[in-house]
């Protein structure tokens, strides 16, 4: 099974957008410096997350029964058995549900280990936490193509 899960780079591209266009108004109304200062700092931030969602591409990817996650410190692959937990939280946020695909994944030192609490993983494993945004697509949907893939998922949440 292969599949892969990113950012749509549609929405990459708007915030890039957005900065430009941001500094392009701030330069035309002339604003004062500390408006000035203000605007290309948002511009910036903007720019950070429209490089970030066109270069971390795929998010999270399911090829050869490895998963394999991109993150800003890189990319790292990880067959079943260094998977600990995959679960979908959902919760309520400004008045609707959200949901976020929560990823319990070994390090180096905690491989071959087991939890001393049952049903949780080792205290030194990696979190990865991907929501709507960083996957392009439902949480839950993705979940379930991971868990035709063999991975453990936690259902019921």
């Amino acid at each position: 099974m292969q599949a892969s899960w990113s950012t749509p780079a549609g929405f990459g591209y708007a915030l890039l957008a957005g900065a430009v266009a941001l500094v392009v108004g701030a330069w035309a109304v002339h604003l004062d410096p500390v408006g000035l200062v203000l605007i290309v700092i948002a511009a910036a931030g903007l720019v950070f997350f429209g490089v970030s969602a066109l270069r971390l591409r795929p998010r999270l990817a399911v090829h050869d029964n490895l998963l394999t996650v991109r993150t800003l410190t890189g990319q790292q692959s990880y067959p079943p058995e260094d998977v600990h937990r995959i679960r979908v939280l959902s919760m309520r946020h400004i008045g609707r549900r959200t949901a976020q695909l929560e990823l319990d994944l070994a390090t180096e030192e905690s491989r071959g280990t087991e939890s001393g609490r049952r049903g949780l993983p080792p205290d030194n494993s990696r979190l990865v936490v991907f929501g709507r945004w960083d996957l392009g697509a439902d949480p839950h949907a993705v979940a379930d193509v991971l868990a035709q893939a063999g991975f453990p998922v936690e259902t019921g949440q």
